[in-house]
């Protein structure tokens, strides 16, 4: 607080004395004080001097004004950073073009050279560039319709510019509006008509003529994205004519950047960001510029596959013309090359895009069989010798599989079934035996056929000892069931998910498989009537989710991180989703699924909790199941506020984790979907008021969140179905539990404050109807009678201790012991030669009875009349503690009625008094 009270009036001072140093500038012969302030806090009032003089005069500039000036922008561009200094450079560099003159546009020109190298971030990137379109429509253009002589120095220094752009960390936003600007600022060099909105290819045309001669690969990109923003569809599609004379020079330019740079001892593979700026080019290329550009592609990639296999990958998805009668000239480059572990990501990229590029699927289909001969070594390269050089062809074949949409593939997916069932099964390593399995989950759901060698493998690999092989043919199953006419066909699938979920319950470490296995088994019981026998039969239903499941704990918003995944709790909502949904024979056990269903909502995954409400929301309709959910939830609530109590003061928290207020206001706003029913507004009034879901305004008014996003779902106050009438409807139910064991008078203090700020919102809400009935609610806890009924003996014994007679309390809190000394100690010579004087007080300590000495004991008869005295009092204690409890919640619940409406509040406590 010391620091701040001293550094608020510095910065006012350095302030004002900025503003002071400002104003006595005198320009031009003060310009080096500007030019040494521009790095200090405080130069946009100096830089805005500047800008006043140059604006007030024109006609070209002295020189030794210029030079200054120039000298100014190229030290304020490092600190563009900032709003006001950028704002005010921009200003003083427009005010410097707008004074024109040749001096002035050369001097700019060698300043802008300066600029472009001195910019190292984004926002100076695009301050630079602005300057420089700035620039570029301030050239005045010759006489005699010639190009201008600086173009070729402009186009480069907006292509440098713009390379630095989109290879750092510039946004995509920023970048387009950069080359709208310019390629407006330059179509001005070629006979541009702007009120017509015509395409500029005549300045496009130039631009790419020049960027054909750029040698770094910044100034490549900024100009191929310069050049084409030229030929971009705008407002419709480019005039066939247009790219006539551009076209060609696109493809030479994409075949020297990209292509032919990959060749010779220099070679270098095309970044991303080149080749999404050749991104416009490639979108015009149709089949007879790709009959030309394909075996240029091809013969690149033979030759330096490391450096040209990426590159194709990305030009292939940039594509807008099919690809079909291009794979067969790609394929043997992939099939040659997959097997390599150098060359296997680029690889498996090519075939993803020609999967997505491509229509024709008798070419994929041939790409296919090829991969497949790969895998049985009648490849180029022979019988395969490592677990590494097969885990490539399987990729790329589940590539083919998944990412192909055409029902031609159904042909290669049946061919391939027997061989990868075959490969599989003799497969050793772990990592390429799940890719194997992955594959075959794949050719399962586009036949919609698990062949009974298929399942067999399957059953082999869920009872292995592998957990990763395990969760992957999980994974499989997963994917093969999507096919509805497979889980029609996967009956013998049922015993091994059976005997997994049965080895969970003494396997812990299996109970997450076992979620996932419980999902396969609802699945496959909904599409085959011996599946459900089976599951009936094997009492799985029961097990796993009925009363003491132990999958229960494991789903709650306190659950130790990382028991279980992801993957693992959505197949479990769902499959609790199914068995609500539908019910199975033998098993209706809905309490149980409601457990399941709370819990899941209320946990802190986000993915969990919406496959959760995903559920309710389908079963809106069920009032007996939105009840009982309610219910759940707000003992999960009280469990968590226990839990949030019990917690250490210094006890951190995880910061990845979702807090619990935040899992439980998700958890009831889901758990109502719509209008909130009446029956269920008592408790949801408790629930949302509960200290864990309320936070406290800047004024100290606690609100509730929660409660007001309910609120807002009815309509505004008188018209019809608001919630006033609402409650209305509801308010003896919800006044008598707001106000009895459960609410206002409850035990538990939690559970009473909730009440108390429900009770609040409630007269709040509609006081006119929820006065006189809490009111008379509580009035009998008022009595005087009963109150005046106790004497004062019944009030002391009230406030004593448990297990203490009142009349020894009362003593032993007005009788003050009188201090004696005690005379008669002795000390030892040997203490009074060591301690001198202190050697009375020494053996005063020594002497004195240690204060837990045990008390006398009483005799069998005092301990008889003093236990029956102290039931006496005990009895006597109670009836006053109840007085005090009722009385206790009445004034609480009158104060609490007063908190929500003030103004009706005072009649009704008026009316109480008299």
């Amino acid at each position: 607080g010391l620091d701040a009270r001293i550094s608020l009036p510095t910065r006012a001072l350095r302030s004002a004395a900025t503003m002071v140093v400002a104003a006595d500038v005198s320009l031009p012969k003060d310009f080096p004080i500007v030019e040494s302030k521009v790095q200090r806090p405080g130069t946009s009032s100096h830089l805005q001097a500047a800008v006043e003089h140059v604006s007030s005069g024109s006609g070209d500039l002295p020189l030794e004004e210029l030079k200054p000036l120039l000298r100014i922008l190229i030290e304020c561009i490092a600190r563009t950073y900032d709003p006001t200094v950028r704002k005010q450079a921009s200003a003083l560099w427009r005010a410097l073009l707008a004074r024109g003159g040749k001096m002035v546009f050369e001097g700019c020109m060698a300043a802008m050279m300066q600029i472009s190298k001195r910019a190292s971030s984004p926002t100076a990137y695009c301050t630079a560039f602005s300057w420089a379109c700035d620039l570029t429509a301030a050239a005045a253009l010759p006489a005699d319709g010639t190009l201008h002589p600086h173009f070729a120095k402009l186009v480069g220094m907006h292509a440098g510019l713009l390379g630095k752009m989109a290879t750092s960390d510039s946004k995509p936003a920023m970048l387009s509006a950069s080359l709208n600007r310019a390629r407006v600022s330059l179509s001005r060099f070629k006979g541009g008509d702007l009120s017509k909105k015509r395409v500029f290819t005549g300045a496009g045309e130039k631009i790419l003529d020049l960027v054909a001669g750029y040698k770094d690969v910044t100034d490549l990109i900024g100009g191929v994205h310069l050049a084409s923003a030229f030929f971009a569809p705008r407002n419709g599609e480019v005039k066939a004519t247009a790219l006539a004379g551009a076209k060609p020079k696109l493809v030479k330019l994409y075949k020297e950047a990209v292509l032919d740079a990959t060749q010779g001892q220099d070679g270098r593979k095309a970044p991303p960001q080149l080749l999404a700026a050749f991104a416009v080019a490639l979108k015009m290329l149709d089949h007879d510029d790709l009959a030309v550009l394909v075996p240029d592609m091809v013969h690149v990639c033979r030759r330096t596959p490391d450096l040209a296999l990426a590159p194709l990958a990305a030009s292939v998805l940039l594509l807008s013309a099919d690809t079909s009668r291009y794979v067969d000239q790609l394929s043997p480059v992939v099939c040659e090359r997959i097997t390599t572990d150098k060359f296997r990501a680029d690889c498996l990229a090519v075939v993803r895009a020609l999967a997505v590029q491509s229509t024709d699927t008798s070419v994929l289909v041939e790409l296919g069989q090829g991969l497949l001969k790969v895998l049985q070594g009648k490849g180029t390269q022979g019988q395969l010798k490592n677990w590494q050089e097969r885990q490539g062809p399987f990729e790329a074949l589940h590539a083919l599989l998944l990412l192909s949409k055409g029902s031609g593939m159904v042909s290669l997916a049946a061919d391939l079934c027997s061989p990868v069932v075959q490969l599989t099964d003799k497969e050793a390593n772990e990592e390429t035996k799940c890719m194997a399995l992955r594959l075959l989950g794949t050719i399962t759901r586009r036949t919609g056929d698990p062949t009974p060698e298929c399942q067999k493998l399957f059953a082999k690999v869920l009872e292995g000892p592998s957990d990763l092989v395990r969760a992957t043919a999980l994974d499989a199953l997963s994917e093969a069931l999507k096919s509805t006419d497979a889980r029609g066909a996967a009956g013998e699938m049922c015993a091994p998910l059976v005997k997994l979920t049965q080895t969970a319950e003494k396997k812990a470490t299996l109970r997450g498989d076992a979620m996932r296995a419980l999902r396969l088994l609802v699945l496959l019981a909904t599409a085959d009537a011996g599946a459900s026998k089976k599951l009936t039969e094997a009492k799985v239903l029961p097990q796993l989710l009925g009363a003491g499941s132990h999958l229960l704990p494991l789903c709650g918003h306190d659950a130790i991180s990382g028991t279980v995944t992801e993957r693992q709790l959505l197949d479990l909502a769902e499959a609790v989703d199914i068995s609500l949904r539908e019910p199975f024979e033998g098993f209706n056990d809905r309490p149980s699924l409601v457990a399941f269903l709370a819990r899941l909502l209320c946990h802190p995954l986000y993915s969990a909790h919406s496959a959760a409400a995903a559920a309710v929301k389908a079963l809106a309709g069920d009032m007996p199941l939105l009840t009982a959910l309610v219910a759940e939830i707000c003992t999960l609530l009280a469990a968590s506020l226990a839990s949030e109590a019990a917690r250490k003061p210094d006890q951190e928290r995880d910061p990845d984790a979702t807090h619990p207020r935040e899992c439980f206001r998700r958890a009831i706003l889901a758990a109502v979907p719509g209008l909130p029913p009446a029956p269920l507004l008592a408790r949801l009034l408790l629930a949302t008021h509960s200290k864990l879901l309320v936070s406290v305004s800047a004024d100290g008014t606690e609100e509730s969140g929660c409660w007001a996003r309910l609120e807002a779902r009815y309509p505004k106050g008188g018209e019809k179905g608001c919630l006033q009438e609402v409650l209305g409807g509801v308010m003896e139910g919800l006044c008598a539990l707001l106000t009895g064991e459960e609410g206002a008078a409850s035990a538990d203090a939690g559970s009473r404050d909730a009440a108390l700020r429900a009770i609040s919102t409630v007269a709040r809400l509609d006081s006119a109807n929820a006065f006189p009935k809490l009111v008379a609610g509580v009035e009998a806890g008022l009595s005087v009678a009963d109150v005046m009924a106790f004497s004062e003996n019944d009030i002391l014994i009230f406030r004593t201790p448990e297990g203490q007679l009142a009349k020894d309390a009362a003593s032993a809190n007005d009788y003050v012991a009188q201090k004696s000394e005690e005379k008669n100690i002795k000390i030892s010579k040997q203490d009074r030669k060591l301690y001198g004087d202190l050697a009375a007080e020494l053996a005063a300590s020594k002497a004195k009875k240690p204060e837990g000495a045990a008390k006398p004991k009483m005799t069998k008869q005092e301990e008889e009349v003093f236990q029956g005295r102290l039931a006496e009092e005990h009895s006597r204690r109670l009836k006053v503690a109840e007085v005090h409890r009722r009385s206790n919640a009445a004034l609480n619940v009158l104060a609490a009625l007063c908190r929500g409406d003030r103004r009706t509040a005072h009649g009704h406590l008026a009316a109480m008094g008299a």
